[in-house]
This record gives structure tokens, sequence and C-alpha cells, in this order.
């Protein structure tokens, strides 16, 4: 896998170019051989999956470290395991922070919502969350989820200090978008 730091890029009416290849969709890039391509999982990705890619930026500096997770505001690698799993942060810089997810197996993570909001400017910081979700759907979901492939919901009064359990699929993902409460 190249180093972000040897990537040549441009993104320009819509269309990401990398080392001369063309992408349509940043997440096509950061999946083949970007962020992502450390995961090694084969396509085709859940709904919520594909939910979590489309929040992935193009990338963002020339030189990063040499790391191949371009780590600002736009884009914040949590945590995650080679050919495993990777849960990352976007949107630090707005007011709606989100978390996103994506496992090459069926597994169980936890998303600590704390680590987000310490990262968060002081100003952005609020203490009641309304949490929209993006999930893979579980064998506990109504029938119309099932029918769609992937449940949305809503979950209000959450504290910064709230821990989200989710069940992903093969292939699967996740997308928290954190909604301060007035």
């Amino acid at each position: 896998m190249e180093v972000a730091s040897s990537l040549r890029y441009s993104y320009q009416d819509g269309v990401l170019t990398v080392n001369g290849q063309a992408y349509r969709r940043p997440c096509d890039w950061a999946a083949d051989c970007g962020p992502l391509s450390f995961l090694g999982c084969p396509r085709p990705w859940t709904p919520a999956a594909q939910a979590a890619l489309a929040q992935i930026p193009p990338p963002l500096a020339p030189d990063i470290s040499n790391s191949p997770f371009p780590n600002s505001s736009l884009f914040t690698p949590l945590r995650g395991l080679p050919d495993d799993f990777l849960v990352f942060a976007v949107g630090l810089e707005g007011s709606v922070p989100t978390v996103c997810g994506l496992a090459c197996a069926a597994t169980t993570l936890t998303v600590r919502f704390e680590d987000v909001w310490q990262m968060l400017p002081a100003s952005h910081r609020m203490f009641s969350y309304t949490c929209d979700a993006t999930r893979d759907l579980h064998s506990k979901d109504a029938p119309s989820a099932q029918a769609e492939g992937v449940v949305h919901e809503s979950i209000p009064g959450l504290a910064p200090d709230v821990r989200i359990c989710l069940d992903l699929a093969d292939n699967g993902g996740f997308v928290l978008s954190f909604h301060p409460e007035t």
C-alpha cells in the first residue's frame, strides 16, 4: 500500500484523481487504496457501511507523516485493527460531530462519544445530544427495516459520556451523528 505522503491528488468538479486514477466518489478511493485499504474487506459493503464510506472526505494534505490516515478535523481515525475494523470521526470542526465504523467480519463495537467530545472546540461542546444512527440490521429489528436492509433511528437526551454498542454485520458499518440539543 502506498503511504499517504506519496499521493498526488486533485479534486475538481466532483472527481478525485489520485496518482492518475480518477474516482467519481472519494469513498471509492478510500476503499481501493486509501485509509480503508488496510481493512482488506471484499465488497460488497452493507448499506450502513456504504453510508459510513460516503462520510470519508478526499485526501486532505500531501504530507501526513507517512500515515495512511489523513488526521485532521475532517477525518480522524479513533481506533482500528488491520483486516478487522476501523472507527473514525468526521465533522469535528462543525457543530455536528459524526462517528463512523466499518468491520470486515460481524462484530460488536462500542463507541465512546466522550473521546470525540473532548476533541471538539470548547464552543461546540454541549451537554445533551440527539444521536441519529444508521446501522446494520439485527435479528430483533422490525420487518420494515429488514426490507430496507438498514436501520435509521434517533436517540435523544444523550450526555457526552454516553457509550453506544453496535452489532455490525459482515462487511458492515454504522454512522452516528450527534446533534446538540438546545
